[in-house]
């Protein structure tokens, strides 16, 4: 897995108020176990963070990216090209940074894409695709990036061939608070565990080291269950027409690579 991180995992953004605790974590779809590989050419998922300056006043960027299937390899060398470029850019916004990143990204092959700043306390995104973030406040999702498909298993994506172009984004700007938990994560995340499952699974007192680790694994399990009713089961089943009777066929998880940033704001 390919990863740019200016700001390493378990860093901490502080200032007189607020800490922002984060972490990232990644794991293949090949390996057997959660192993938090974050360097690995043999996945399609890239992710960022970086970090300008070291207050929560000033401005930190998390991303992932997903090269789409079907590519081969060459979408992990585009998903990792387009990450690089959004790190480089100096956008201020989240859109602008994918619009700079995209234009300067010249390879054949397509990405989803999530960007998101934390900009005086305000969480920033642009997200393109079926990557995503969520923010968790008291147990509730106060915020949920939109799902982008044109059909099932068919995300918006961004590339040279693509119909998809940045200014499809969702995205969105919401005021952070103590004790609130950003997850971003590629579809491996979000297609492994729904929403009870995360809100399970997260606690704002624990580290965003605990937090993610619980996450990766728990995604990880239910990939590899063959009689999980997963999210992606169930959007399986609904886009094929099938009937809850007849879901044993269609029920299991994803086994997909798995990208993830965690950042709790103390």
């Amino acid at each position: 897995m390919f990863v740019k991180a200016l700001l390493p995992s378990g860093a901490i953004l502080c200032t007189n108020t607020y800490r922002i605790d984060v972490a990232v974590a990644g794991n293949a779809k090949h390996d057997t176990g959660y192993k938090n590989i974050l360097t690995d050419e043999r996945v399609s998922d890239s992710l960022l963070i970086e970090s300008i300056g070291s207050h929560f006043d000033q401005k930190v960027t998390f991303g992932v990216a997903d090269g789409v299937g079907g590519w081969g390899k060459i979408a992990g060398n585009y998903s990792s090209t387009l990450v690089h470029n959004i790190a480089a850019s100096s956008a201020e916004s989240p859109l602008e940074m994918i619009r700079d990143g995209y234009h300067k990204t010249d390879k054949v092959a397509s990405t989803t894409i999530c960007v998101a700043t934390i900009d005086q306390g305000h969480l920033i995104w642009a997200n393109l695709g079926d990557s995503g973030l969520r923010v968790l406040r008291n147990k509730q999702f106060q915020v949920k990036t939109k799902e982008q498909q044109h059909i099932f298993n068919f995300p918006y994506q961004l590339g040279k061939r693509s119909m998809d172009c940045p200014d499809d984004c969702d995205r969105g700007v919401y005021r952070l608070e103590k004790r609130d938990v950003m997850i971003m994560g590629t579809d491996g995340l979000f297609d492994n565990l729904d929403g009870s499952e995360l809100i399970s699974l997260i606690n704002p007192d624990h580290s965003a080291k605990e937090i993610i680790d619980r996450l990766a694994k728990k995604a990880i399990e239910n990939s590899r269950n063959l009689n999980k009713t997963s999210p992606f089961s169930e959007k399986s089943m609904h886009a094929l027409g099938i009937q809850s009777s007849d879901y044993k066929s269609y029920q299991g998880g994803k086994q997909d690579d798995i990208s993830i940033v965690v950042a709790v704001v103390k």
